[in-house]
Parts: structure tokens; sequence; C-alpha cells
């Protein structure tokens, strides 16, 4: 029994040896958010070329954060993912799992990265700002160019048509019972 259990755990360590070849760095462009805000987040691997990176399927929120963009670049062995916060105060991306691959063998070895703390405040709102009055806005006169103003005639009088048209097949129905 306890070859056994020297055994298992000669091939953890093993293991252990040669994904610390592997190292899985965690950057984010800031700490200070604002509600909404798009975050870059960027996950760059360290590795030798003997191993294949199998990128992880990331579910569409990443703790409170939606998943909005995920891109990889393979000459850097990096993945760039942005995320958006909708949630305030000190938010935790949680740490993300890469999985590779032993080029020439069937080795496995998982690295996983640290997780990411950053803090998402509200908007900012100017108190002491005057009011800003948006009636104006909303009650400019309404101008029409002279294209628009053929196509109206147009429609106008295509509608006259039509009318007068009808009135005519109308007349000639009515006379021929």
């Amino acid at each position: 029994m306890r070859i056994h259990i020297i055994y298992i755990f000669l091939l953890l360590s093993i293991n252990y040896v040669f994904a610390e070849d592997i190292k899985i760095t965690t950057n984010i462009n800031k700490n200070e958010y604002f509600i909404a805000d798009k975050i870059l987040v960027e996950y760059h691997i360290d590795k030798s070329d003997d191993y294949k990176i199998i990128l992880p399927q990331l579910p569409t929120f990443l703790g409170t954060c939606e998943l909005v963009n995920v891109k990889y670049d393979s000459l850097l062995s990096s993945l760039f993912l942005e995320v958006i916060s909708f949630e305030t105060g000190r938010i935790t991306l949680p740490p993300i799992t890469f999985v590779f691959e032993e080029k020439g063998t069937d080795r496995i070895f998982t690295r996983t990265s640290e997780p990411l703390f950053f803090q998402v405040n509200e908007i900012e709102i100017d108190t002491s700002a005057s009011l800003k009055e948006i009636s104006d806005e909303f009650l400019q006169e309404t101008k029409f160019n002279l294209t628009g103003l053929i196509i109206i005639i147009v429609v106008i009088l295509t509608l006259v048509l039509l009318f007068l048209s009808i009135y005519k097949f109308y007349i000639s129905y009515k006379i021929k019972e």
C-alpha cells in the first residue's frame, strides 16, 4: 500500500515539475472603474514551445462581470478578455484554469491564474452645476428642403389620381348596372 502511495506522489510531483515551465500572468489596465465601463483583462501565458494551449470554454459571466469579447493572440500567447460590471463595490474576477498538452506525448497539465480584484464606483454626478434646459432640443422647427417638398407633392398627386381613377371606375360600374 505504501508503494502505491509513493508512486502516486511521484507521478503528481513529476507533473507539477513539468507544469512549472508554464506561468500565467494576469494584468488589468487600471484598478478603479465606473459602472458599465469596459474592463480589459490580459492573461499572458509564458511557456516553452513544447506545450500546446487548450483554451478554456468561458461562461458569459465571470463572477459578477459580463463577458463581452474574447480574443487570443497566438504570437504573444495572450488571452484578452473584455468584461463589464453592472454592480458597484469591490469586484473579484475568479481564476481561470488553462489546459496544456505536451507536444509529442499525451501528458496534460493545468495551470490556474490568480483572481483579479478591482473597484467599480457609481457614476459621479455634478450636483453643483446649474440645470440645463432640454425642451429647446425637442421644440426645434422642422425644415423641409426642396427634395422633401417635391416628394410630398408627388405623393399627394399620386393619391389624388388614385382616388379619381377609383371614383371613375365606380361611376362606370354604376352606369352598367
